[in-house]
């Protein structure tokens, strides 16, 4: 028999008879109010994210094409175990740990990448609501680069690459990544009301001033 008194103040009310979008209902912002970000500055920052990784592998290419040449040239050629290669193998790698590094604290901190952040523009929930780091490590960056991986073994990699990148043009230009992990990306402009520094009263990285 259901309870006759009417609830106390302050008490949420549960409905069991609701869906699930119905008690989902006022939480967060629509994703149409939201200034969401343009497809070309996406790519733009894509691009950029892409470059510093590419800049982080350059002596390793650069040794690897010397080695080539050399090869191809006759006897006498590097070899991997030479020294020169030995130390471009370690420098490259050495970089591209700094890179994801940056990488990961920029996520933790700002929801954004290098890129994202010379672009002005910023990772968050669908609804509007500040992205836990979790979320983005494990699944806007891990479970995707798995699927890469996968796909590239079978020889489809590039294709993914590809219908991945051009789904910043769909309506709300949410790709793989995004809709793997309930993201979209904005610009600076909207600033999530969950943000950890917003709450506890601090001004957050950026410039943003406690909501």
């Amino acid at each position: 028999m259901p309870d006759p008194r009417p609830p106390l103040r302050g008490t949420p009310t549960f409905d069991p008879y609701a869906s699930p979008q119905a008690r989902l209902a006022g939480a967060g912002v629509d994703t149409a109010a939201l200034p969401l970000a343009s497809p070309w500055a996406r790519l733009a920052a894509r691009t950029v994210d892409t470059l510093l990784y590419g800049l982080a592998a350059l002596p390793l290419l650069i040794m690897a094409g010397v080695a080539l040449a050399e090869h191809e040239s006759g006897p006498g050629a590097m070899e991997v175990t030479d020294p020169l290669f030995i130390g471009a193998i370690v420098l490259s790698g050495v970089l591209m740990a700094a890179v994801f590094a940056v990488h990961l604290a920029m996520w933790s901190q700002r929801a954004q990448s290098p890129g994202k952040f010379l672009l002005g523009l910023r990772i968050v929930r669908i609804d509007g609501e500040w992205a836990d780091p979790s979320v983005l490590v494990v699944r806007r960056f891990g479970v995707v680069w798995v699927v890469r991986v996968v796909l590239a073994c079978i020889g489809v990699g590039p294709i993914f690459d590809l219908v991945n990148a051009l789904m910043v043009f769909t309506d709300q230009g949410r790709t793989v990544r995004d809709r793997i992990a309930g993201t979209v990306v904005v610009t600076t402009d909207w600033e999530p009301p969950g943000r950890p520094c917003a709450r506890a009263g601090r001004r957050c990285p950026g410039g943003a001033l406690p909501r």
